[in-house]
């Protein structure tokens, strides 16, 4: 619930603020009638993110392609082992240091284990996984070479992060 900081005026017209939680203005503005303040202004005060958390998880905003890669390597490499789906997404889960494609890897395996396809469940998290690899999911298991497209995928992620790599090189060399 967003914390809002007021400004208003009692029945004597003395001048009052203070902060208050509410659902959104028009719940602030009837909190604040229900005390028969009149409101002079409020505004909602924005969530700092702590410093330290910026440093400790800097790709938690974004997966990159790096992130990709690792991700098809591994789960490649498992599903290749003969460790099955849910199993393979559970450790993968568990090592992911990027904190969006953690708890994305989360609720696919939550949603493989209540009986979704793979596929289906990458798509409900767009922002994580691009339309690329979850197109190609889709087509490994309809023609069942799954591992094969998680190859296929991870060594694309991989020459992706390397052509991106050298561009910054590029651009960063006077």
């Amino acid at each position: 619930m967003p914390l809002y900081s007021y400004k208003v005026r009692d029945k004597s017209g003395k001048v009052l603020k203070g902060q208050m939680a509410a659902l959104d203005g028009r719940d602030l503005r009837k909190k604040l009638d229900d005390k028969n303040y009149f409101i002079v202004d409020f505004t909602e005060k924005k969530a700092k993110r702590d410093l330290l958390s910026l440093e400790l998880f800097p790709s938690s905003k974004k997966v990159t392609y790096k992130d990709m890669s690792v991700f098809g390597w591994q789960l490649f490499t498992m599903l290749d082992a003969g460790l099955t789906l849910i199993n393979s997404l559970k450790i993968i889960e568990g090592q992911a240091k990027n904190e969006l494609l953690k708890s994305a890897l989360n609720d696919v395996w939550h949603r493989v284990e209540e009986g979704a396809s793979f596929s289906q469940s990458l798509g409900e998290h767009p922002k994580v996984f691009p339309e690329l690899f979850i197109q190609m999911v889709s087509a490994g298991e309809v023609g069942g070479v799954l591992d094969e497209m998680l190859r296929r995928l991870a060594v694309y992620y991989e020459r992706q992060d390397e052509i991106l790599s050298k561009i910054k090189s590029a651009l960063t060399y006077p």
